[in-house]
């Protein structure tokens, strides 16, 4: 932007709260952005004729070619960090994608993703990111903003871009660089929460509450911390706060034994610091684009059409000016309608391209999966496991969208406050407890073995 006078861009930032679809115009560039205006329509009446009026809202932002970047939330995606042990540069890539398929087994084509190496040990071994988004859930949301009108440049993932702005926030900053840190992305009466040791992500986590109830955030915040605790052998101690602000909330976190920090930015009272960010990450290839993998091709191809166009145009123009001057005053009139038939010659054909290029974006549509999607299977299943209960088994059948889920717990009300939390969850339907029964554990003690089947509420999937 410096080589151009620092020339301010119009950014729009469209994400989904709930049931609603939101759209944030920025104007800014580099750090400073400022908020143009705000543009929200429900997610059931984009498919009715109040659309047509979010349309025309949107049509005096759209006059002004903004760069149209999607921010999608975590809670529809999937975020793991693993271990991979020290390889050869030329093994590094079959350990990984070998490593990936056992994290997400049968997965791996169900989903974009992108993995991304954080650190390297004393002992060589390599710790691993991997975040990944459905494409059905892309598509299902790429397939609400084109009903919009709405074609985004680029598509971003929460998580992604939370790493980034705090590995930005805590560059250079040498107080304690192995001490682990809690961030918290408030977002309306949900929250992301993100585990790092330095600038290393170690886990995510989801959260979310009923509006009136702000201050159980501290109890999810607590046992998501004990977990942590379990699983990294790490204590967090610092606590940062970043995203909208909830009085309630935060008032709550102050409660804890976190040393609590608020990053902020000079515009936070009327622009979320997520939402500049998002703008700032359109340039840059730290943050991946989650783009589907088919609208990339499209997008690229009609990029290629427009720069093969622009060739020919400067070449024809080149060509003119060169047989202008070697043309007569007196055949000047015949030399220009000469070059007016030879410019609609030689661009009717890229023109025509472009158009049937334009026209098959435009009807890129419904990119669902047509297999069933065991990536929300998995996470539903994940959010409603209450403790000392394991799974053994999972068997999904695709044709019937149906699952068996085998398991053990320590106490049958375990048993029975899974079902409910994986009941209370609009993607199961028809639960049925097949089978419960107490065995020997091999240390000796009494476990409930059960059995669990049900079907998932997929919508109208083709």
């Amino acid at each position: 932007m410096a080589l151009f006078g620092g020339k301010k861009r119009l950014y729009g930032i469209s994400h989904f709260r709930q049931d609603k679809l939101e759209i944030v115009f920025l104007k800014g560039s580099g750090a400073d952005y400022e908020l143009v205006g705000t543009e929200a329509v429900s997610t059931s009446d984009i498919s009715s004729e109040f659309v047509s009026g979010f349309r025309s809202r949107l049509e005096s932002y759209q006059a002004r070619s903004p760069i149209l970047v999607h921010l999608v939330n975590r809670n529809v995606a999937l975020a793991k960090v693993f271990s991979v042990p020290a390889v050869s540069a030329g093994e590094l890539e079959t350990v990984l994608a070998n490593r990936m398929n056992e994290e997400i087994p049968y997965l791996s084509e169900e989903a974009v993703l992108h993995r991304s190496i954080q650190r390297k040990s004393e002992d060589g071994s390599l710790e691993a990111l991997l975040l990944g988004v459905p494409k059905d859930v892309l598509a299902e949301q790429m397939k609400l903003l084109r009903a919009c009108g709405l074609v985004p440049d680029r598509v971003i993932l929460s998580t992604d871009l939370l790493v980034w702005m705090y590995r930005a926030h805590m560059r250079g900053d040498d107080r304690r660089p192995d001490q682990a840190n809690v961030l918290i992305h408030l977002f309306g009466n949900q929250a992301e929460m993100l585990f790092f040791e330095n600038q290393v992500l170690l886990q995510s986590r989801w959260v979310s509450w009923e509006t009136d109830q702000a201050a159980n955030l501290l109890d999810a915040v607590q046992s998501y911390t004990d977990g942590f605790q379990r699983e990294w052998r790490k204590r967090p101690n610092a606590l940062f706060l970043i995203g909208e602000r909830n009085e309630e909330a935060e008032s709550s976190l102050l409660k804890s034994h976190f040393s609590v920090e608020r990053i902020s930015s000079d515009h936070e009272t009327t622009l979320a610091p997520i939402l500049a960010a998002a703008a700032r990450a359109y340039a840059t290839q730290d943050v991946f684009d989650f783009t589907l993998p088919e609208v990339k091709e499209v997008r690229n191809k009609e990029r290629r059409v427009k720069g093969r166009a622009m060739l020919l145009f400067s070449i024809a123009c080149f060509s003119f000016s060169l047989f202008f001057l070697a043309v007569v005053q007196t055949l000047m009139t015949v030399g220009e309608m000469g070059w007016l038939r030879f410019k609609m010659g030689a661009l009717e054909g890229s023109v025509q391209e472009v158009r049937e290029v334009r026209t098959k974006a435009l009807h890129v549509q419904d990119f669902r999966a047509k297999k069933s999607l065991p990536v929300l299977l998995l996470g539903g299943l994940r959010k409603a496991v209450p403790h000392d209960l394991v799974f053994r088994e999972l068997e999904y059948d695709e044709a019937k969208r149906r699952f068996s889920l085998q398991g053990t717990a320590r106490a049958q009300a375990h048993v029975d406050q899974f079902i409910a939390a994986v009941g209370a969850q609009s993607i199961f339907e028809r639960l049925a407890l097949e089978r419960i029964q107490t065995e020997r554990a091999q240390d000796g003690s009494t476990v409930y073995s059960f059995t669990l089947e049900g079907n998932l509420n997929l919508g109208e999937l083709p």
